[in-house]
C-alpha cells in the first residue's frame, strides 16, 4: 500500500492571504537573532507570533479603525486555528498509516508460501501481487539463500556485460533514472554517483553487485513513495540476479 504525502491545505493558504491586507510581516523569520543556532521551534514560534494582531500599529496615523482590527483580530484567530486543526489531521493520518503498516507487515509474514504453493499458479500469481516488495525480497532471499553462488559459476566476460548492461544501465546508473524520479538518487544512503567500472575479477563483481543491491533496498524513507520506489527497484535487480545466474550459470557435469 503506497501513501501520499499530505499537501498544504488551500484553506490555510486562503486565509493566510487575507491576513496579508492588514500591516503584519509580510517575509518569514528563518533565522534567530542571538548567539546560538536557530532550532526549527526558533522558526516555527517566531513566525507564528509575527501573525499576531498589533493594535498600536494598527491605530497608528488612523491606518485601521476599531472594527477593521477587531476583523484582523478574529481572522488570525481563525488562521491558527485551522493550522491547529490541520497539524492535528495529518497527525492522525500518520498514525494511521503507522497500523496499516504494522497490519500489512504482520498479514505477510504471517503468509505461509508453502501451503500456498500447492495452489494454481494463477491464485498464487494473485495472492504474491499483494505482497509489500520488502516481503517478496525476503521470500527470495530465503528461497535462494546461495543466489551469488550461481554468478559465480558465470564465465567472467558474462558477468562483466550483466553487470555493465544490467545492473549499473538498469538500476544505477544515471540513465536508469528518468526525469521524474532522478533526485530520487539523493534519498540513498551509499555515495551512488561514484559506479566502479574497472574490477578485475568475478569475486569484485559479485561484492559490488551486492552493494547496489543493498542501497536500493535501504533508502531514506523521506517518503512513502521514494521508499516504495526503491523498494520495488530492489526487488526487480534480485529477481534478475537469481534469473541469470540460474540460466546461465555453467555447472560441472558430474563424472560417470
Amino acid at each position: 500500500m503506497i501513501y501520499h504525502e499530505q499537501i498544504t491545505n488551500d484553506n490555510i493558504t486562503n486565509k493566510f492571504n487575507k491576513l496579508t491586507k492588514y500591516p503584519m510581516s509580510k517575509k518569514p523569520i528563518i533565522y534567530h537573532q542571538r548567539l546560538r543556532t536557530t532550532s526549527i521551534d526558533d522558526i516555527i514560534q517566531y513566525n507564528i507570533n509575527s501573525t499576531i494582531p498589533n493594535v498600536d500599529i494598527g491605530l497608528f496615523n488612523n491606518t485601521l479603525t476599531n472594527d477593521d482590527i477587531r476583523n484582523w483580530i478574529e481572522l488570525s484567530k481563525q488562521y491558527i486555528q485551522t493550522v491547529g486543526n490541520e497539524y492535528l489531521i495529518n497527525c492522525k493520518n500518520q498514525e494511521q498509516k503507522l497500523n496499516n503498516i504494522i497490519l500489512q507487515r504482520k498479514q505477510c509474514m504471517d503468509l505461509d508460501m508453502d501451503n500456498i504453493s500447492n495452489l494454481p499458479d494463477d491464485i498464487i500469481r494473485v495472492i504474491y501481487s499483494y505482497l509489500l516488495p520488502e516481503t517478496k525480497i525476503l521470500y527470495l532471499l530465503e528461497k535462494y539463500p546461495n543466489k551469488y553462488d550461481t554468478l559465480k559459476l558465470i564465465t567472467a566476460p558474462n558477468l562483466k556485460t550483466f553487470y555493465k548492461q544490467v545492473v549499473v544501465k538498469k538500476y544505477s546508473g544515471y540513465d536508469s533514472y528518468n526525469s521524474t524520479n532522478y533526485f530520487y538518487r539523493k534519498h540513498l544512503q551509499t555515495d551512488y554517483t561514484n559506479v566502479l567500472y574497472n574490477l578485475k575479477n568475478k569475486r569484485e563483481f559479485i561484492i559490488e553487485i551486492d552493494r547496489i543491491l543493498q542501497t536500493l533496498r535501504n533508502p531514506i524513507p523521506v517518503t512513502n513513495y521514494i521508499y516504495h520506489f526503491y523498494q520495488m527497484r530492489s526487488y526487480c535487480l534480485l529477481k534478475s540476479i537469481i534469473y541469470v545466474g540460474n540460466r546461465m550459470a555453467k555447472r560441472k557435469k558430474p563424472k560417470t
